[in-house]
C-alpha cells in the first residue's frame, strides 16, 4: 500500500481526473517528500491537473510508515503540521490547511489493533485532537475534519453486525465511539456523510 505503490497501478491520476477535488487528502502516504519531491513526473503531472499546493507531513522515524498529504487546487493560507504532542507528531498524522473560508484538518488516526493494545495510544490520539479541533474553532471558521479516522460513527457503519462481537474489533469499541462522539458534540461538528445521504448503510468507517 501507499501512494508510490498506487502511482505504479497507474490509477491515482485517473481518480484524481475523474473526481476532479478542488482539494484532495491522501492518509497512509507511506512515502517521503524528498522522495516525491524527485519524481518529477508526479509533480508536474499535479501542476498540470491544476494541483498548486501540495502539503505533506511524513513519519520522522520510517518514511514508509503512516504520512498524511492534502494537495489543493485553491490557494492555501497557514499550515500547521502535527497536533502539538511530539509522540504523535513524529508519525506523520495530522495535517490542518486554513483557506479563506474553512479550516481543513486531514487526520490519520491511530488504529488500536487487533489486539487491542494500542488503546493507550489511541486514547491520547483522541485527547490531543480534542484540543486541536477547539484551536482550530477558536479562528472563527467553520472546520471540516477528515481522513481516515479508524472509527465506526454507528453500530451500522461496522462491518460486523452483532453488537457483542463489533465490541473488540479496533474502530468499532465502545470507548473509541464513545470519545469520537463526545469530540463531535463538543465541536459541534456533524457526520458529513450522514447528513448528505440519511441512514445508509455504509461498509466502512472512516
Amino acid at each position: 500500500n501507499g501512494l508510490r505503490s498506487v502511482l505504479r497501478k497507474k490509477v491515482f491520476y485517473d481518480m484524481l481526473a475523474r473526481e476532479n477535488a478542488d482539494v484532495v487528502c491522501i492518509s497512509e502516504a507511506r512515502w517521503s517528500w524528498d522522495q516525491a519531491a524527485r519524481d518529477k513526473q508526479f509533480l508536474s503531472t499535479l501542476r498540470d491537473m491544476g494541483y498548486i499546493s501540495v502539503t505533506w507531513h511524513q513519519c520522522a522515524d520510517n518514511a514508509g510508515y503512516s504520512g498524511v498529504v492534502v494537495l489543493s487546487k485553491i490557494i492555501t493560507g497557514k499550515v500547521r503540521k502535527g497536533v502539538g504532542d511530539p509522540q504523535i507528531d513524529k508519525e506523520g498524522r495530522v495535517i490542518t490547511v486554513e483557506f479563506d473560508t474553512f479550516t481543513l484538518i486531514h487526520s490519520y488516526t491511530p488504529c488500536i489493533g487487533l489486539d487491542l493494545k494500542r488503546a493507550p495510544k489511541r486514547k491520547s490520539f483522541d485527547k490531543a485532537m480534542d484540543s486541536h479541533l477547539q484551536a482550530c474553532r477558536e479562528s472563527g471558521k467553520p472546520c471540516i475534519w477528515t481522513g481516515d479516522l479508524n472509527v465506526a460513527s454507528r453500530g451500522e457503519d461496522c462491518f460486523e453486525r452483532d453488537p457483542a462481537k463489533a465490541g473488540v474489533i479496533p474502530g468499532c469499541t465502545k470507548e473509541e465511539r464513545d470519545r469520537f462522539h463526545a469530540i463531535l458534540e463538543r465541536h459541534q461538528l456533524v457526520d458529513g456523510f450522514v447528513h448528505l445521504n440519511g441512514n445508509v448503510t455504509r461498509d466502512h468507517w472512516t
